[in-house]
């Protein structure tokens, strides 16, 4: 045991030793919370400093942030504890899908429904005044309200807390991305089929200063938000202090995620955990990645992730053995030899199934006999009582992998100040491409998607050797058992249209599981 920990220390240095030239941009990261959302990232690319260049996206990543989880544009998040943001009026996937498809449970201004129109369940329509709530629920075939999304494939990961909940997932579409959609029919298996081209989503223009997430000019944008159940009654008012964002919200249960058969939909108070942000732009046609999480979700694991490609390498299972406070995604009782730790899984592997038939109970009937992997996870029972928590650590060490990232968010916290929830969300890192692009173009046809283009790049445990730098972005609350790479997986995303011919989503995977999903 100390010969391997030694070595985990040793890589350690060798990595902290080798990218002293990125700590050193670190240090002169600064957090404006001026209101500022870039239309496109300012650098002229290719770079031969990519460190620098890094800490530019990471400066755009934070901006951001900042001015989407503001109450609109030109405001500034709050300073004294929570707010509504500019997001939570966005429609999502879901809404979208279903609204344009079948309108008739949606609630839409003279019966037209566009960007910020709501999907409404049955069972969420019995609940008074549904209509003031949004909605985290899911379309049928797809469990992406709480599974975390496989690479091509559904997955049967859920991320489950250090409370015994599942985390759920909503991936939601700012007006440019919703009306791109909905304008050229994308929205079905018909509109989709009918395609000649591969889909090139509107690119943000670096010369649009005005900073609205709904002007054309600023491209679409793709938010995957992450909720955890939150549990502090104490809140009086939706906009208190706080150690999160929250939202008041109807939580989805289908019939068959449920033990009883029944669907059901309930008013939860919610906080967010994680944040997807992808951003198409002239210069970033393979769009720009930002991926956010709370401090609290994980603690970060004693070593680096293991080597190999992405399929095959799996994720780092270096957790702490104790941690001295309960993180989201890691109890307390889940430290070596306490006296609940035979209730957390393993370290960042998949909890076991709290269905008492995994292969009969609480499986998608949609998914029964088209899905290779279909196990059963009850929305509405606790977890197993042996290993059905997870238990998660953050892969790649913020200080070590990410430098610039961590530089910004010691200084956005500052600035923020430690009333403001804001300050307890972090950047893990901006993935991008180190090749420039003159024109809106599909994300695929772009150059520059070799994988040693693609950055940030992170040192991976090698056995005997010097340690490898591969792409490697992820969030804890939202790729927790694997290896993740942002670009490297949705490049993937395609679907095949009437004639038969593949054709490139645009990175949107989405769009093949949700508009056009297959059997």
């Amino acid at each position: 045991m100390m010969r391997k920990t030694g070595l985990a220390l040793g890589l350690l240095s060798f990595v902290l030793l080798s990218t002293s030239a990125f700590a050193a941009d670190a240090t002169s990261a600064s957090c404006d919370l001026g209101y500022e959302l870039p239309a496109d990232i300012s650098l002229w690319l290719p770079t031969s400093r990519p460190a620098e260049a890094q800490g530019e996206f990471d400066q755009l990543s934070w901006n951001t942030f900042l001015a989407l989880n503001a109450p609109r544009v030109g405001a500034k998040p709050s300073l004294l504890g929570d707010n509504p943001t500019q997001w939570d009026r966005w429609s999502s996937t879901v809404d979208l899908i279903q609204c344009q498809n079948d309108p008739s449970d949606c609630f839409c201004a003279e019966g037209q429904c566009g960007s910020g129109d709501q999907y409404y369940p049955p069972a969420c329509q019995a609940i008074p005044d549904f209509q003031n709530y949004r909605v985290l629920a899911q379309l049928s075939k797809i469990d992406d309200s709480f599974l975390e999304a496989g690479r091509g494939e559904l997955s049967n990961h859920p991320v489950i807390d250090a409370n015994g909940k599942f985390v759920r997932y909503e991936i939601l579409l700012n007006p440019v991305a919703y009306d791109f959609v909905t304008d050229n029919r994308l929205y079905n298996k018909a509109g989709l089929s009918s395609l000649r081209q591969p889909i090139i989503f509107p690119c943000g223009d670096f010369t649009y200063q005005g900073g609205d997430p709904a002007d054309p000019r600023m491209g679409a944008m793709v938010l995957k938000a992450a909720w955890m159940e939150y549990e502090d009654q104490s809140r009086a008012t939706p906009f208190a202090l706080g150690p999160y964002h929250t939202e008041e919200m109807l939580v989805f249960s289908p019939a068959d995620r449920s033990v009883t058969g029944v669907a059901s939909c309930e008013i939860k108070t919610m906080a967010l955990i994680g944040m997807h942000i992808a951003h198409k732009t002239v210069r970033q046609p393979g769009w720009i990645w930002s991926t956010f999480e709370h401090r609290m979700n994980a603690p970060e694991c004693t070593s680096l992730p293991p080597q190999g490609d992405q399929e095959g390498s799996g994720p780092n299972i270096n957790c702490p053995t104790s941690v001295d406070r309960g993180y989201n995604l890691f109890a307390e009782e889940c430290s070596d030899g306490a006296a609940g730790s035979a209730a957390c899984q393993s370290c960042n592997q998949v909890p076991v199934s709290n269905s008492p038939d995994p292969q009969q109970v609480c499986t998608s009937s949609e998914l029964s006999g088209g899905s290779s992997d279909n196990t059963g996870w009850c929305l509405d029972l606790p977890p197993a009582a042996e290993q059905g928590k997870s238990k998660l650590c953050r892969q790649v060490p913020l200080s070590v992998g990410y430098p610039t990232a961590h530089a910004l968010n010691q200084s956005c916290a500052a600035q923020l100040g430690r009333q403001s929830v804001w300050s307890n969300y972090q950047l893990i890192s901006t993935q991008w491409i180190n090749q420039g692009s003159m024109t809106c173009q599909n994300g695929v046809a772009a150059p520059g998607r070799s994988r040693e283009a693609i950055l940030p790049q992170v040192f991976l445990l090698a056995n005997g050797s010097e340690p490898q730098l591969r792409p490697y972005l992820a969030n804890s609350s939202m790729e927790s058992y694997g290896r993740s790479n942002c670009i490297g997986c949705h490049i993937q995303a395609a679907i095949k249209n009437a004639v038969n011919t593949k054709l490139s989503t645009d990175l949107m995977y989405w769009l093949q599981l949700e508009a056009f999903p297959t059997e």
